[in-house]
């Protein structure tokens, strides 16, 4: 080999432990943003109002 180096043990369980705490991180972000958000609110129906004609109960003339 020319002194270049492949593989480094050390290194790699380095990177892996800086990538499990950024995902601890993130999801720790996420359940906290979640944990400060209100509930979700179920769509209203919408309601015509009385005496609206529809198009297929107008008379015809």
């Amino acid at each position: 080999m020319d002194g270049r180096e492949m593989f480094s043990l050390t290194a790699d369980a380095a990177l892996r432990g800086e990538i499990q705490k950024e995902r601890q991180r993130i999801v720790q972000a996420m359940l906290t943003a979640k944990k400060a958000a209100r509930p979700p609110s179920r769509p209203r129906a919408k309601r015509r109002a009385c005496g609206t004609a529809t198009p297929w109960a107008r008379k015809k003339n």
